[in-house]
């Protein structure tokens, strides 16, 4: 038996969303509610729902990755590249040393 459904959103928000109530009730009664946490923003939610067992609500989380994670990545390399070339110009620094005080 299919449940009804509602698309609803929160806009974009910056912050995880601590808890995500959802509830299924019957003629104003509430029966079944599920606590969800914490959620990651801006993704998609779908919750699929057992009418019969609310423990086995299954909530599918979907991530759209967007230009941003190219910036991300970018930014990413760069520090990796800058910090590896501190350490081999320390290491090389420290070889000459050595070496000039050698044995």
């Amino acid at each position: 038996m299919l449940l009804p459904y509602i698309y609803n959103g929160i806009g974009r928000s910056t912050n995880y969303i601590e808890q995500f109530n959802v509830a299924y009730s019957i003629n104003n009664k509430l029966d079944q509610v599920r606590v969800y946490t914490p959620i990651i923003p801006n993704s998609y939610l779908m919750v699929l729902a057992n009418k019969e067992n609310y423990k086995s609500w299954q909530l599918d989380l979907f991530v759209n990755p967007n230009g941003i994670l190219f910036q991300v990545c970018s930014a990413f390399a760069v520090v990796l590249i800058i910090m590896g070339a501190i350490i081999i110009m320390i290491h090389i620094k420290e070889k000459r040393e050595d070496s000039k005080t050698g044995p």
